[in-house]
């Protein structure tokens, strides 16, 4: 089975990507703490706006926890399945976030991973694959 390698860019991209989705999950995540204790504390006044907030970063978690699954399982196996995937979520993420730090760090590895170049090593018959 060929593996697809990739040089220090592309790691460094993914673990980019990785930290940055990582920061927007803890930051999510105390969002939606605070959301909850906040529909909990105003039932009556501010039951919609702490709804509408917790469906937010529900959805504000799925991308991250996709980028953390993902670029694990690349930097585990050492291959380049979900290249394109993790490049293009990394970037859309990030530009949803581009205000914060992290939204930045999240565009700046998923630009990393995709314009990372490639190189093709060989497998166990010692086949010649060129690209």
């Amino acid at each position: 089975m060929n593996k697809t390698k990739f040089e220090g860019t592309y790691k460094a991209g993914v673990i980019v990507s990785i930290v940055g989705a990582s920061i927007s999950l803890a930051w999510v995540a105390l969002f939606g703490i605070i959301a909850a204790i906040g529909m909990g504390v105003f039932k009556n006044i501010g039951s919609g706006f702490g709804l509408a907030t917790l469906i937010i970063c529900i959805i504000g978690i799925i991308p991250s926890i996709l980028i953390l699954i993902f670029g694990a399982k690349s930097l585990k196996d050492k291959s380049a399945d979900k290249r394109i995937a993790i490049g293009i979520m990394s970037i859309i993420f990030g530009v949803l976030l581009i205000i914060f730090v992290f939204g930045i760090i999240l565009l700046v590895g998923g630009i990393m991973m995709l314009s990372a170049s490639k190189e093709i090593t060989y497998n166990d018959n010692l086949q010649n694959m060129t690209e």
